[in-house]
């Protein structure tokens, strides 16, 4: 069974409209184990547990501990801070790129289900930027 990492701080994978749309994608969804993180340290974790074959990132992270944060009495201004601080998928997609790199890994396939344009955006390039220069460093973290 191949596995999915599916990182994404509000979208639940296995949700119907999600899940569809996935099995939609991946012409059979059942064929993966899916593993769902919503933000960056536990986006490592995950990796250092069981290495993916396929990840899905999203770009805004921080969204769920947000809101939690505000209902339980943070103001407004501090929760948009707060998210502000929380690093992005494009943080995953710069630590993935130097994890491949130091451990000698190929990088698994990807998609970004962002509905972030730029984010999106920031994503696939980093991991795009990877992949043609041969896993060889192109920017600095």
């Amino acid at each position: 069974m191949k596995k999915l990492l599916w990182l994404d701080d509000t979208r639940d994978p296995i949700d119907g409209i999600w899940y569809e749309w996935l099995d939609g994608y991946l012409a059979g969804v059942e064929k993966y184990k899916i593993t769902w993180v919503r933000n960056y340290e536990d986006f490592k974790e995950s990796i250092l547990e069981e290495f993916p074959d396929l990840i899905f990132f999203d770009h805004d992270l921080g969204e769920d501990e947000a809101i939690e944060r505000r209902n339980n009495g943070m103001s407004r201004r501090q929760a948009r801070k707060f998210k502000k601080q929380t690093k992005s998928g494009a943080d995953c997609a710069k630590w993935l790129t130097k994890y491949c790199l130091d451990h000698n890994k190929a990088l698994p396939d990807f998609y970004s289900q962002s509905q972030n344009p730029e984010g999106k955006q920031a994503i696939v390039a980093i991991l795009n930027n990877f992949k043609q220069h041969g896993g060889r460093r192109t920017y600095s973290n």
